[in-house]
């Protein structure tokens, strides 16, 4: 077997390892329920749109994960949406 073939095997065998290792590793997306925080108090318009999505997505299984709708209200949604930016890039958090 020559050099060129040999090294063509190995580099093939690495990209095959690579693609199986990859496709191992990666988790069922999303692990546990979205949080989607609206930035406003509860019973304003923004929360029954967000409570609405949330019912109309976990209907229609959009998603294989339901939507926790959380309400985070004041300092006219600086809160709400400090607490989505300060959360870790790994959560799964939306804002309205």
């Amino acid at each position: 077997m020559g050099k060129g073939k040999r090294w063509g095997l190995t580099v093939v065998g690495a990209l095959l390892a690579s693609a199986l290792a990859t496709s191992l590793a990666v988790a069922a997306f999303p692990e546990r329920p979205i949080e989607f925080t609206v930035p406003f108090a509860a019973g304003g318009g923004s929360d029954i749109m967000a409570r609405t999505i949330a019912a109309i997505m976990e209907q229609e299984k959009i998603l294989p994960q339901p939507l926790a709708v959380v309400n985070r209200p004041g300092a006219s949604g600086v809160l709400g949406y400090t607490h989505v930016g300060n959360k870790s890039s790994s959560s799964r958090s939306w804002a309205r």
